[in-house]
């Protein structure tokens, strides 16, 4: 096989046995540097809806055929493709500057060589000045990626400064500290070490000037002025304590727990009543564990699915393969600044004299880069928000937990969507708390429960702790009341509650999705095909499909459609559509629009039994 040289950092470059490759289309440039960069394999659902996220399915996959097609013409040496499925194909000889870049720094402690290396490495940011048009979940990953690798190579740079300053080479220092303001002029520690080279090399009045300048950018780019520590490295140097004749400082580190501590253990409890999912678990497991170095996992599913009790059970399943602990993030109710702090403290690091979050997760990084830990951020809403908890090693794996499919997507991770209970799985959550001998008295009862709940498993197990604590109470009496919407989404108990769980979701729609959503209602729970919405909805195909595909996205409604089948069709869980009803209320002209559209389309296609 060839020799192949892939360049992304700075303009990308593909050479092969020595020849540049150009790719005229941008898309398929785009998918060959997805496939590279994220080095596993990607169903072509996926990477359609990457790269044509505007578009519908079936158009996004022939889409991506024809440009999957250009790309075999020049590179199929270096593909594995299925006919589910592709990969990028590693050659013999193959060179990615963006992995060796992060096999330098992925370390405990970087060598003066490795952080030379990949700061040379570093020509620019990630895919500069590469673009694709309509792939804004291609650009949000590139953006993200960007925004990561810049991260490291900032990092990077500020601690090669300190050797440079060490080593009295304050060319090299300056030349590097130059090349991060260049960046990010408003990066106070980079003028900090502009101040300081300035005064070792003697030039005492031109680092008190800077310290003017720095001053001033701070306050034009945040209104803030430069911290104590800024100030006091003026006083320093103003005073003479700090000049040619000083001794630099070693470069600094973070010095660990002075006692050995444990592995740090921050799951919940293990589910009380956890039942069933086994197929789930070993195929989550063997992601977690054999899918490869620093895998990332998103379990992604409506709300009361048990994606977190899931997620707690596996992280105690786990708990003796990752040796080195499991940290855990709820991540909807936290700042990702906090969570860093509380991580670094369960290892036994203060970490809080580093303020911003960029930081913080550096130095975590260094700290963690050789253990072998599993990181669990539940309930993720939004991939910016956690692009600063992604500080594992090689060794490491991160799984969380997301209602919403472009979240993940975004984030580069290996989705398992996750589904309700079968039914036996239900009987058995209902056994688990009340007894056997309760539910065996009552088995069609229990059978009722759990298919009015459609075995959404937060569902049921609020209904059988809500039997638990009434003993009395006959499971047929339930399944009575259950027959009932209201009191299938006014189920709870504590904190726990159908209906509200449901509101979190509906809550971070706009305006027009709420109302989609609502005129969901009108199905209840039956089938339906995106025609039959549009005409409801009084909007264009094209829209009210894009409208579908985001709640699908969001978990808020489920895509029946199956290659071999008819047209596109979804379907709600019940327990959904009953809420939707819930938001739609009586609305009768909405519920005509519905009638006559059925009304005209069966007199449309009388005569077209499959289309009927």
């Amino acid at each position: 096989m060839a020799a192949l040289i892939l360049s992304l950092l700075g303009r990308p470059q593909i050479l092969l046995d020595g020849e540049p490759i150009e790719l005229t289309s941008q898309k398929a440039q785009a998918l060959f540097f997805y496939l590279t960069s994220t080095g596993h394999t990607h169903s072509r659902q996926e990477l359609a809806g990457l790269l044509w996220s505007d578009m519908d399915e079936d158009a996004a996959r022939r889409n991506l055929r024809v440009e999957l097609l250009k790309l075999r013409q020049v590179l199929g040496a270096c593909l594995d493709v299925s006919r589910d499925r592709m990969a990028f194909k590693k050659p013999s000889e193959f060179t990615f500057d963006v992995a060796h870049f992060e096999a330098c720094l992925l370390h405990h402690e970087p060598t003066f060589e490795e952080l030379q290396v990949a700061v040379e490495l570093y020509r620019g940011e990630f895919l500069e000045d590469f673009h694709v048009r309509d792939a804004s979940l291609f650009e949000e990953w590139v953006t993200t990626e960007r925004e990561r690798l810049w991260q490291m190579a900032r990092q990077a740079m500020l601690r090669l400064v300190e050797y440079y300053i060490q080593q009295r080479d304050f060319q090299r220092g300056m030349t590097c500290v130059d090349t991060l303001l260049k960046v990010e002029p408003w990066l106070e520690e980079a003028h900090q070490q502009r101040m300081r080279i300035l005064a070792f090399s003697g030039q005492r009045t031109a680092a008190l000037a800077h310290y003017e300048t720095a001053s001033a950018i701070l306050n034009d780019e945040f209104g803030v002025p430069p911290s104590d520590e800024t100030n006091e490295l003026y006083d320093q140097i103003e005073s003479g304590a700090l000049g040619p004749e000083g001794s630099p400082l070693a470069p600094r580190t973070f010095a660990g727990p002075a006692v050995p501590l444990p592995p740090p253990f921050q799951a919940p409890a293990a589910p009380l009543h956890f039942v069933g999912r086994s197929q789930e678990l070993d195929a989550l497991q063997a992601q977690l564990i054999d899918a490869g170095t620093n895998v990332l996992v998103a379990l992604i599913g409506m709300a009361g699915v048990g994606k977190s009790t899931l997620a707690a059970h596996l992280a105690h399943t786990l708990r003796d393969h990752f040796v080195d602990g499991v940290l855990w993030a709820h991540i909807a109710d936290s700042d990702p600044l906090d969570i860093l702090g509380s991580w670094a403290q369960a290892l036994g690091y203060d970490f809080s004299s580093l303020s911003d979050v960029e930081n913080r997760a550096a130095a975590l990084r260094g700290v963690l880069a050789d253990k072998q830990m599993l990181f669990v951020l539940d309930d993720v809403r939004s991939a910016s928000r956690v692009r600063h908890l992604f500080v594992g090693g090689p060794n490491s794996a991160t799984l969380l937990t997301t209602r919403d499919l472009d979240v993940a997507v975004a984030l580069n991770a290996e989705n398992y969507p996750l589904a309700e209970m079968s039914l036996a799985d239900g009987e058995q959550l209902l056994s688990r708390v009340l007894g056997d001998e309760r539910v065996q008295e009552e088995m069609d009862a229990a059978r009722e429960i759990c298919t009015l709940l459609q075995n959404l498993p937060l569902a049921v197990e609020i209904a059988a702790q809500r039997l638990r604590s009434r003993p009395k109470r006959r499971l047929q009496d339930m399944a009575a009341r259950l027959r009932n919407m209201q009191e299938r989404l006014d189920l709870s108990i504590s904190d726990r509650a159908v209906r509200t769980s449901f509101l979190v979701s509906w809550e971070s729609l706009d305006r027009e999705q709420q109302r989609i959503f609502a005129l969901l209602g009108v199905f209840a729970g039956r089938s339906f095909a995106p025609p039959a919405i549009a005409a409801i909805a009084d909007l264009d195909l094209y829209i009210a499909e894009d409208r579908l595909f985001t709640l699908n996205a969001l978990s808020l409604l489920n895509d029946e459609s199956t290659e071999a089948g008819p047209a596109d069709r979804y379907r709600q869980h019940p327990l959904l559509a009953d809420f939707a009803q819930e938001q739609l209320g009586e609305n009768q002209d909405v519920r005509l629009r519905m009638v006559n559209y059925y009304l005209t389309f069966a007199q449309e296609c009388q005569t077209d039994y499959m289309a009927l």
